[in-house]
């Protein structure tokens, strides 16, 4: 349930208005002391061209929540607890990367 509206905004935003066939890719891998990583990549359009398409005053409600769910967890366990997005423009790939204790 945490990857779901991640993975929904890639191939929402990204990937379908490429308007060809897309490529996503996620990753579950366990890092040092405890460490899970989740992965998600894909070659859509990418944030900065996504944004463009964006309604406005769209807020998007999935990721915010989850954001917000991440921190709550992050509190009441002690352990840091959250998502990073990038745009890698230059490898032609957008990833999220969400970090969990």
């Amino acid at each position: 349930m945490i990857i779901q509206p991640h993975v929904e905004n890639c191939i929402i935003h990204g990937i379908l208005p490429k308007q060809e066939h897309g490529t996503l890719e996620i990753s579950f891998k366990k890092q040092g002391s405890g460490k899970f990583v989740i992965t998600i990549e894909d070659d859509g359009i990418g944030f900065i061209k996504a944004q463009e398409h964006v309604k406005t005053g769209h807020k998007s409600l999935g990721t915010s929540t989850i954001k917000n769910i991440l921190e709550i967890n992050s509190k009441l366990t002690g352990k840091k607890q959250k998502v990073t997005m990038s745009d890698k423009s230059t490898a032609d790939l957008r990833n999220t990367v969400l970090l969990l204790p």
